[in-house]
């Protein structure tokens, strides 16, 4: 992919695949520091560093080569640090021809990089968003996108936008949820219909094009810092009452093992939230995980003694 959008003078990130921690100091002393050493194969941010001091080679090497979910090791990749918030691009393709659906504002959590809340659509002005759908396009033709959803991730930089990564399927974290009670536009159902043969693209464009109320949707989840058994959630209804909330749901039951922050599959609850603006919906729905308490179980110290 980097190589593809680099050829085409869409995006110049650097990014490349490396064997050894010796392919990886190459790559640090060609483009500098920071930058983000990652599995090539897996999922949820787990196994991603960013590497601010060469001290941390071996150990960001190690942790991107790792195996996770069950995945064999498929090899590491180190790409150029990119400085600036980030943002998700939904769209929808046909014949070649793309329409952007919505722009989401994404936050997450600045050490493992794993994502703990979005809001759709994102305040941006009119030029940046301008900017970023025309990036987006661009992308997509690059990399040879004809048909169905698209989930792209980019950050705004000072240089303008830059790709994060894309995938040729809906967005996660309940992003389609948001996008439809935001903006009105379905795309789970937009890929179905595409799928038994059906054009959605005029049916996208119409309802983009309604005199909607403006309304914001956002999610938040929750994480714990302490480790342990989960034994017990308090508070859910009254979390679930909160004005704005609209769904409150636990990711992980009684008897789950939680704690850190290491992957999306970390955080044990969401909540999703309607409000006027970004900011009120983002802070409802955050409002709603704090809400809630959470019991664990956890045993004494087992290690070793002298």
């Amino acid at each position: 992919m980097r190589a593809r959008l680099s050829e085409a003078g869409v995006d110049p990130t650097a990014g490349v695949r490396v064997a050894d921690l010796d392919e990886l100091r190459a790559f640090v002393r060609r483009y500098g520091l920071p930058c983000i050493v990652k599995p090539v194969s897996n999922s949820g941010s787990a196994g991603i560093t960013k590497m601010t001091s060469e001290s941390e080679l071996a150990e960001a090497f190690a942790r991107a080569d790792d195996s996770y979910q069950g995945l064999a090791h498929a090899g590491v990749l180190v790409e150029e640090f990119l400085d600036g918030p980030q943002f998700s691009v939904e769209a929808v393709s046909e014949a070649g021809e793309h329409q952007v659906v919505a722009i989401t504002a994404k936050f997450s959590d600045p050490g493992s990089f794993v994502e703990l809340g979005h809001v759709t659509p994102a305040r941006l002005t009119d030029e940046v968003r301008d900017e970023v759908h025309a990036y987006v396009g661009a992308v997509l033709d690059a990399l040879g996108v004809e048909f169905g959803p698209t989930h792209s991730e980019i950050c705004l930089t000072e240089k303008g936008p830059r790709l994060i990564e894309t995938h040729i399927r809906m967005g996660g974290d309940e992003i389609p949820a948001l996008v439809r009670d935001a903006i009105g536009v379905d795309v789970d159902d937009c890929a179905a219909r595409q799928t038994l043969g059906e054009s959605v693209v005029p049916g996208v464009r119409s309802t983009l094009a309604e005199d909607r109320p403006a309304r914001c949707s956002a999610v938040w989840f929750a994480a714990l810092e302490v480790t342990g058994v989960l034994d017990h959630v308090g508070r859910l209804d009254e979390a679930r009452s909160l004005p704005g909330v609209t769904e409150v749901r636990l990711l992980a039951k009684p008897g789950a093992e939680v704690g850190g922050l290491t992957s999306s599959d970390s955080r044990v609850a969401f909540a999703r939230a309607l409000a006027d603006t970004p900011e009120e919906a983002a802070r409802a729905a955050r409002a709603a995980v704090e809400h809630l308490e959470f019991t664990l179980k956890v045993s004494a110290h087992r290690g070793r003694a002298i």
